[in-house]
């Protein structure tokens, strides 16, 4: 990224327009009225400059398979069921330019970190994790992705190896676990500890 040099933004509480320095790194470097800078300029001729947004919920791995995951009921657990269909079959490269189309529209509407879900269950097994820790590398510079291994109601029940896969999923770099234990066959018991090391 080259440096750039926003004109006459405005500031949310501040009682005047202001300019901002962008430097080379993508990030703000000065902050006052009538910086001189031989960079790019842009006018913003006081509209809005605010952070960028934060996305806290997304299922890149499912992302954009509409047209293939048909839901006739209606319902969730309809989805449910049918993602789970179509999970098994998935790889890694049918995922990875579905979940890259849609991060460059997030990023080009100003979302600038991303926490994802990741399927991990006997269909899909750790697929969406790797591809999303894949994209989560080539997207370093641009956004910050988290990913979150995502243990389903089916992973909940397949009792030991859904244990396993998801430790290896956080040896393989997941961030955070996430998980659905509503639809655990006991929900109440479902219980996660940190994996020795992790």
């Amino acid at each position: 990224m080259s440096a750039l040099l926003l004109r006459g933004a405005r500031l949310d509480g501040a009682n005047e327009d202001v300019d901002l320095l962008i430097g080379d790194s993508g990030r703000i470097e000065r902050i006052a009225s009538g910086i001189a800078a031989d960079v790019r300029t842009i006018d913003l001729k006081g509209r809005l400059v605010v952070p960028g947004l934060i996305d806290a919920h997304q299922h890149l791995d499912k992302t954009r398979t509409l047209r293939a995951v048909k839901n006739p009921q209606g319902t969730l657990e309809g989805a449910i069921a049918e993602f789970a269909r179509y999970a098994a079959t998935m790889s890694a490269a049918d995922i990875l330019p579905r979940a890259e189309r849609t991060l460059a529209a997030c990023l080009e509407r100003g979302t600038v970190a991303i926490r994802s879900h990741a399927n991990v269950d006997p269909e899909a097994r750790l697929r969406g994790v790797e591809a999303l820790l894949e994209l989560r590398s080539r997207w370093r510079d641009r956004l910050r992705l988290q990913v979150a291994p995502f243990l389903t109601g089916g992973a909940t029940r397949a009792g030991a190896p859904a244990r396993e896969w998801l430790e290896e999923a956080m040896r393989l770099g997941g961030d955070v676990v996430s998980a659905n234990p509503t639809h655990a066959e006991r929900p109440a018991e479902l219980r996660f500890t940190r994996a020795a090391g992790g």
